[in-house]
């Protein structure tokens, strides 16, 4: 499949790029702020009109990207919602969110303040971009939320029934993100995950 991957330079991103290649892919990606060797230029503050050609013939587009905490109105929740509407004009046929656990939990005093500071806003915004994307655009998604982004090796097991703050190695979310694709069951599901025993693909086929 002929992917585009939106936040190719961060974190989560550069890993997925990579384990999608190695399944076989023709993946390419966006860098934002910094520029980066083989990716292209694309700003989440730019219109739709102005985006619009970047996303134009791709079977699948991931959205990766993240402001860090410094601008989660624009790039987080409006970059995100525009780049739906892009991907609906251009007939994208399916768009993967990288979100949060915490969205499943937003009203929980658990998820106002994480190991690394107060993630309430963060997870506002991306309760809402989650929601936008399942109501408002008409695209067969899927959506991967992820516990507590650490780093370290991929473990190739995960759970998907989580109840309480949880971890996932950044190896870990790139590879069940790329490995929704082998399981059309998790077409318009949303998947939440923390660290756990059961393997990714075993987990993935589970999905109902």
């Amino acid at each position: 499949m002929k992917i585009f991957v939106i936040g190719a330079s961060g974190r989560v991103g550069s890993q997925l790029v990579k384990d999608l290649r190695i399944a076989g892919h023709d993946v390419s990606g966006s860098y934002n702020y910094t520029p980066q060797p083989g990716l292209a230029h694309l700003d989440l503050h730019e219109s739709v009109e102005a985006n619009r050609e970047k996303l134009r013939g791709y079977d699948v587009v991931y959205f990766a990207a993240g402001s860090s905490g410094d601008d989660l109105v624009q790039v987080d929740l409006y970059g995100s919602m525009k780049a739906m509407e892009i991907a609906k004009e251009v007939g994208v046929k399916r768009f993967v969110m990288i979100s949060s656990a915490a969205v499943g939990a937003i009203f929980h005093d658990d998820w106002y303040q994480g190991p690394h500071g107060n993630y309430l806003s963060y997870n506002i915004v991306k309760y809402v971009a989650d929601e936008w994307l399942q109501r408002n655009t008409g695209l067969a998604y899927t959506i991967v939320r992820p516990g507590v982004l650490v780093d370290g090796p991929a473990t190739g097991k995960v759970t998907f029934a989580i109840h309480h703050r949880s971890y996932n190695s950044i190896a870990d979310v790139a590879l069940v993100a790329a490995k929704v694709l082998d399981h059309p069951q998790t077409i318009d599901r949303v998947i939440p995950m923390g660290e756990g025993s059961e393997s990714i693909d075993s987990a993935l086929a589970a999905v109902k």
